[in-house]
């Protein structure tokens, strides 16, 4: 899953295994669905060539709201991939706080930015998990079935 600051502009990217080996898909489209089935993007291009991951840049529109988006990323020889977006309102640490965390400067320049983005994204979800709240602002949506009851029980308790 990739994390994505609502309100900001973000690169999602893509990329094609077989057999553990990076493969070339030829062209690649993309389109991009909000939760609630809204297209903000129908089979434009991605960017990208060779064996290289296949990327598409998300404006500050795309993210406008808090969000959970499914990206399909379409291969006219690959078939098609399907990956995951959600826009938050925050973050619990940014990455230059993390480096500053590390214990040296050596190790703080051998972890890469991705790496930090799976970690936070990792600590994150096992506090929320661990605590039942959302620390940041995030999409959630429930559905109710309407059997009449007169109390519905959320998922994430409003955090103010």
């Amino acid at each position: 899953m990739i994390r994505i600051l609502q309100n900001t502009p973000g690169t999602i990217s893509q990329e094609w295994h077989e057999d553990g080996d990076l493969v070339d898909p030829g062209p690649v489209t993309v389109t991009v669905t909000r939760a609630d089935g809204t297209e903000l993007v129908s089979g434009a291009s991605a960017s990208g060539t060779g064996a290289a991951a296949r990327t598409y840049n998300l404006t500050q529109a795309h993210t406008l709201l808090l969000d959970v988006l499914t990206v399909t990323w379409v291969s006219g020889t690959k078939g098609t991939l399907t990956s995951v977006v959600e826009v938050v309102g925050g973050f619990l640490f940014s990455i230059s706080e993390l480096r500053a965390m590390l214990p040296d400067t050596k190790t703080a320049q051998a972890i890469t930015d991705d790496q930090i983005k799976q970690a936070r994204i990792f600590a994150e979800q096992a506090l929320e998990d661990e605590a039942d709240v959302a620390f940041v602002p995030r999409y959630y949506r429930e559905t109710f079935s309407g059997t009449g009851v007169t109390t519905a029980m959320l998922r994430w308790p409003k955090v103010t």
